[in-house]
C-alpha cells in the first residue's frame, strides 16, 4: 500500500511539473519595439495574452517590479520607468537607455508561468563629419586618407560613397579602422569625388558633408 501511495505520488508530481513546463512553454514575451532607440518606450506584453493574479518581472537577475492584485511594488533602479499592467502582465518601461538592453523574465505563480525576451536599445547616430588629409592631389603620385567620426551612436557600420557609387576594398582602396578610414593610394582623375561617408545601425542612419578632390597631372 505504502509503494503504491508513492507511486501516486509520482504520477501526481511529474504531472504537475510537465503542466508547468507546457504553460511556460506555450507562452512567449513580445517586445513592441526590438531594437528599440534611446528614449523610446517599450511594453514587452504576454502571448497568447494571460489574466495574472501576481507575478513579478526582472532584468536578468535583477527584480523590477513585483505585483499581487492591484498592487504592484517597482524596485528602486526602476522607480518611475517601469509599470505593469496588474491584469495581463504586460511590462512598460519609458525613456529606455542603453543600459536597459538585456534578457526580461516574467514569472507568476498563478497561473503557473515563466516567460522570457531579450531586447536591444540602441543610441541614434548623430554628427558625421568628414575630414582629409589634402585635397589637391597628384595623379598617380598620391594618395587620399578620409577619416569618418561619429559624435553619439552605438553599434554602427559605416559605408562610403564616391556620388552614387559605393566604395569597396580594392588594389588601391583600404578600408580600416572599422571602416572608418578609407585610403586611396595612387589617386586617378576617377577619384575626384564627391565622397562622403554613411553612418548607419538598426534604429538610425547620418550622412557627412561631401568632400570633392582636385587631381592634377604632373
Amino acid at each position: 500500500m505504502e509503494k503504491k501511495r508513492k507511486g501516486i505520488s509520482a504520477v501526481v508530481l511529474l504531472a504537475l511539473i510537465q503542466g508547468f513546463l507546457a504553460s511556460s512553454a506555450a507562452v512567449e514575451v513580445q517586445p513592441s519595439i526590438n531594437p528599440a532607440k534611446v528614449g523610446q518606450t517599450v511594453t514587452l506584453s504576454l502571448s497568447p495574452s494571460a489574466t495574472l493574479k501576481s507575478g513579478s518581472w526582472a532584468a536578468g537577475d535583477s527584480l523590477i517590479v513585483n505585483w499581487i492584485g492591484d498592487q504592484q511594488a517597482v524596485f528602486p533602479s526602476h522607480t518611475g520607468r517601469a509599470l505593469v499592467n496588474v491584469l495581463t502582465g504586460a511590462l512598460t518601461l519609458s525613456s529606455v537607455t542603453v543600459a536597459d538592453s538585456g534578457v526580461y523574465v516574467v514569472q507568476s505563480s498563478d497561473p503557473q508561468l515563466s516567460a522570457s525576451a531579450s531586447i536591444t536599445v540602441l543610441e541614434p547616430v548623430s554628427n558625421v563629419t568628414l575630414s582629409v588629409n589634402e585635397t589637391e592631389l597628384m595623379e598617380f603620385n598620391s594618395s587620399a586618407v578620409l577619416r569618418c567620426s561619429v559624435s553619439s551612436g552605438s553599434s554602427f557600420s559605416f559605408l562610403w560613397m564616391n556620388g552614387s557609387s559605393e566604395v569597396t576594398a580594392t588594389d588601391r582602396v583600404q578600408l580600416t579602422d572599422g571602416g572608418a578610414t578609407l585610403t586611396i593610394v595612387n589617386v586617378t582623375r576617377y577619384d575626384q569625388g564627391p565622397f562622403r561617408c554613411c553612418v548607419f545601425n538598426p534604429v538610425s542612419n547620418s550622412s557627412s558633408d561631401s568632400v570633392n578632390f582636385t587631381i592634377s597631372c604632373e
